[in-house]
């Protein structure tokens, strides 16, 4: 499936969304029809999705993200209903509270033996961004 991406910023614009909603929205419909294809329904998708935490008082430069996990609705029909509803989902994890302290959780996270955290993230279906990867070809030495 692939989605220009005029086509995806007039989507946005006509459910009065981000852009970044209509990309989840048009991800989300791809692995719906994949299931379809293989025998299967899909009545909702668990995303990881990577969310900025950076305050107001944060420096400029750099990025400070979190990834969440969230469970997106599959099975709506039309497309402007599927952008608006899983907006909402991703408000309310933007303004969860408990995002301020994932810098704290992951460090304790990283003490856990790795076979435990294994079982933790099992339920990851897909793991979802829009930001631009690199345009030229850069090295590391």
């Amino acid at each position: 499936m692939d989605v220009p991406g005029a086509a995806l910023h007039a989507a946005a614009a006509a459910a009065g969304c981000h852009v970044n909603d209509a990309y989840l929205a048009g991800l989300t419909e791809g692995v719906r029809r994949y299931h379809v294809r293989c025998g299967q329904s899909l009545h909702e998708l668990r995303v990881t999705v990577p969310v900025s935490i950076r305050g107001a008082s944060d420096d400029i430069g750099g990025n400070r993200i979190t990834l969440t996990r969230m469970k997106l609705p599959a099975d709506v029909a039309d497309p402007v209903d599927r952008i608006r509803q899983i907006s909402r989902v991703v408000r309310r994890w933007r303004h969860e509270p408990a995002l301020n302290h994932a810098q704290e959780i992951a460090f304790g996270l990283n003490l856990l033996p790795r076979a435990y955290l294994g079982g933790i993230f099992k339920r990851i279906e897909l793991l979802a961004s829009d930001v631009p990867g690199l345009t030229n070809e850069v090295w590391l030495a």
